[in-house]
């Protein structure tokens, strides 16, 4: 009941410019049987985003997440300062070793469309050995 209020409420106060942030696929390099990660926030829309469709990539399964929605609201010096937005997940599996490569795709809300730059993924069998190893 609260939830629809604050909503609203939420609504009428100044927005900032809505934008898409792409964080991952984290990480870009995995073993074969571990899952990597490519995350979508959503700040400030203007209207409830629509399912996301994903691409098919030979060789990788790819699972979309549900949007969660998020809010803060902060008073800096007398103003009000509100962010919106909804994040969701998509996880990725793969099934075999490569070099992959998630063509670019669209996330939609209402009449914006935000393009998703293609992304890379290395798979391999194990992380190990000398090209593999990190300082």
């Amino acid at each position: 009941m609260l939830a629809p209020l604050l909503s609203s409420v939420l609504l009428l106060l100044p927005q900032g410019q809505e934008h898409l942030k792409v964080t991952g696929p984290i990480p870009s390099l995995l073993r074969l049987g571990s899952t990597a990660v490519l995350e979508l926030e959503l700040i400030d829309p203007k209207a409830r985003p629509r399912t996301i469709e994903m691409p098919e990539v030979a060789g990788l399964s790819m699972r979309v997440g549900g949007w969660s929605e998020h809010s803060s609201m902060s008073v800096i010096n007398g103003r009000f300062k509100r962010e919106y937005k909804f994040i969701t997940k998509i996880s990725i599996f793969p099934r075999q070793e490569g070099k992959f490569t998630i063509p670019e795709f669209e996330v939609v809300a209402g009449d914006q469309r935000h393009r998703v730059e293609a992304k890379t993924l290395e798979v391999v069998r194990e992380l190990q050995g000398q090209e593999r190893s990190f300082l």
